[in-house]
């Protein structure tokens, strides 16, 4: 796990996305992005709460040491504005402060890996209504302090 952080930064690092100690690319929201059905089940059935699930290979890296461990949702940041997601057409948007600068969450490095071909559309150009992810992903997991998640 260390390797692996370390592996991070020194990405982060060498392709200017920490300057100084500091994000290059600020962001201020994390977004989940689910088909319309989903949120409308969230809704109608789950009192408007999205439930966690127990994480597993389909979406991050197989190899993760919290596949089969952790209940979660999964979040990303968006690093530009996408036609769509390969994850549903609703995208629900929480600010980051919210989640990560909180006296009641603890944030952890969970995984660093490089996916280049999830999501459909190219690297050399975008056809309509595709949505190329970044190759390379840093799985954070936060969560509220003394939860099963934190221990």
């Amino acid at each position: 796990m260390k390797r692996l952080h370390s592996a991070a930064k020194s990405f982060l690092e060498q392709s200017h996305r920490i300057v100084g100690g500091k994000w290059w690319h600020p962001f201020e929201c994390l977004v989940r992005c689910k088909p319309h059905d989903y949120f409308k089940q969230v809704c109608n059935e789950q009192g408007g709460v999205m439930q966690p699930y127990l994480k597993d290979a389909s979406r991050g890296h197989a190899a993760s040491a919290i596949n089969g461990r952790l209940k979660c949702l999964s979040f990303s940041i968006p690093t530009h504005e996408p036609e769509s997601s390969p994850f549903g057409e609703i995208k629900f948007e929480i600010t980051a402060h919210q989640l990560l600068i909180s006296k009641e969450h603890r944030t952890y490095f969970a995984d660093f890996y490089c996916n280049r071909r999830l999501g459909s559309g190219s690297s050399e150009g975008s056809e309509e209504g595709s949505y190329q992810l970044p190759a390379h992903h840093i799985t954070l997991v936060v969560c509220r302090h003394e939860s099963d998640s934190d221990r």
